[in-house]
């Protein structure tokens, strides 16, 4: 059975429309990296990718959460950034990241 939903619950159950895309990021690090590298590199990854993409990180050292910080879609362009991004650091052991998914879901 379809529901249909109007437009005040599409907006609040964020769908159609308003549905956002995110993807997951999991980060393996080498082996002993000190707590001053991991701050270190934190701080670059926040500062160099996901501000300066308008994006927003959730979710711990290792494993977390990338979409907007306003109500837009993550992109290809983004995941690919990011991607690219933890590839160059030699923090970074291997690195995935998820294909777009609904943020909400």
């Amino acid at each position: 059975m379809t529901t249909r939903h109007n437009h005040r619950q599409r907006k609040k159950l964020h769908l159609g429309e308003y549905k956002e895309l995110g993807f997951t990021v999991e980060i393996q690090f080498v082996e002993g990296l000190s707590d001053a590298a991991q701050d270190a590199f934190l701080d670059a990854f926040v500062g160099q990718v996901i501000e300066v993409r308008k994006l927003m990180y959730g979710g711990s050292f290792s494993y977390g959460f990338v979409c907007r910080d306003t109500r837009a879609d993550a992109t290809e362009e983004d995941r690919t950034a990011v991607r690219e991004w933890l590839a160059q650091r030699s923090e970074v052991q291997s690195a995935s990241v998820s294909e777009l998914v609904d943020a909400w879901r």
